[in-house]
């Protein structure tokens, strides 16, 4: 079966989880900003509030299907208060994940996708902005620091797929596809989701790490995801 060649521990890295964060950007309100940017009105009792440099927004991310033996996912991200036309917008996303199945322990490996690297080569993420994203990451950078050069990223993903098939990070990059209910509508006055994130899964802390990019958007934007016990009042759903 598929649990043969993927990690035995991934925390809440799976079909249903619910995800709770910020997002903050040193880019002022008005700006071209991410769909998945938003002021809101509370959150599980938590407020976001401005940092020094800019603002911060809440995010809402709910996992609906995760198959980690196609180095795949998709859910949904809502956020509120982004524009005056629509005070709630929900996208429906994407995700690649990086380097992770296995592919030494899979029976047919040619019924098996390539893995996905961390080469992006679309959304006009070029070489050098993969690197300048990658770097953000403390694991990257540790791993650079360890081979004392440069990454290959043509083959880094190799490194985080490992026989033993269990990591503590998980990398990855999620696409936003459609506004959700409507998928009809594609612009909207203020929002934009045309850029793509580049994101870090914390196995331990069952946390999501992951910065924003847009070739026309501001560099620093940073999202911080909190998994929500399944136990625990969601305050939203999707219908």
């Amino acid at each position: 079966g598929n649990d043969r060649h993927v990690p035995l521990e991934t925390g809440a890295l799976r079909s249903g989880s619910r995800f709770i964060g910020t997002q903050s950007s040193e880019t002022a309100h008005g700006s071209h900003l991410p769909v998945s940017f938003a002021t809101s009105s509370g959150l599980d009792g938590m407020h976001a509030q401005p940092d020094a440099n800019g603002r911060t927004y809440e995010v809402r991310v709910a996992l609906q299907y995760v198959d980690l033996a196609q180095d795949y996912l998709c859910g949904y991200l809502t956020i509120a208060n982004l524009t005056e036309e629509y005070p709630e917008l929900t996208t429906f996303f994407e995700g690649d994940l990086i380097g992770f199945t296995d592919q030494s322990r899979v029976e047919h490996p040619k019924a098996v996708k390539r893995q996905h690297s961390f080469l992006t080569g679309q959304w006009s993420a070029t070489a050098s902005v993969d690197e300048d994203h990658w770097m953000k990451f403390a694991p990257l950078r540790e791993r650079r620091d360890q081979l004392g050069g440069p990454l290959d990223f043509a083959t880094e993903h190799r490194h985080w797929s490992g026989p033993e098939g269990r990591r503590d990070y998980i990398f990855m990059r999620w696409k936003e596809q459609f506004l959700v209910p409507d998928h009809r509508v594609t612009t909207i006055q203020g929002a934009s989701y045309d850029g793509f994130y580049y994101v870090m899964y914390d196995v331990r802390r069952q946390a999501f790490d992951g910065y924003y990019f847009h070739n026309t958007s501001d560099k620093n934007q940073h999202l911080r995801l909190e998994h929500v016990d399944d136990g625990q009042s969601a305050a939203f759903s999707f219908t």
